[in-house]
């Protein structure tokens, strides 16, 4: 089985997500004036040439199988897979106010209370 070990992620990849994951939407990779360039542009994608993607030209290195039904979670790692469902909402009066402040994404659809 195979298990990701945080050593095993390339500095370049780090960097990507990153940039991916930045919380301030002007400041995230991709969402600048130059769009997907950004991501084009970065060392971790630098070994594709984009054109040969929009042709679809490159063969998987893996594809995993298919889904028999819906339900099918062969996919899955049996340590997620083997634990009980649990509830994991958090009711926002037990929040301090830094913590409900970092819950709140601009742009993002849900905003909790506060219908759009």
């Amino acid at each position: 089985m195979f298990h990701l070990d945080r050593r095993t992620v390339s500095e370049e990849a780090k960097d990507i997500l990153r940039g991916l994951l930045e919380r301030k939407v002007s400041s995230r990779l991709g969402s600048g004036p130059t769009d997907a360039s950004e991501l084009k542009r970065s060392r971790y994608f630098s070994v594709y040439e984009f054109a040969r993607i929009a042709q679809k030209a490159y063969e998987a290195e893996f594809r995993p199988p298919t889904s028999a039904s819906p339900t099918d979670v062969r996919n899955f790692d049996k340590e997620f897979t083997s634990e009980p469902a649990a509830d994991s909402v958090v009711e926002r009066g037990h929040m301090s106010e830094t913590m409900k402040e970092k819950t709140k994404f601009e742009a993002f659809t849900f905003q909790g209370d506060n219908k759009l």
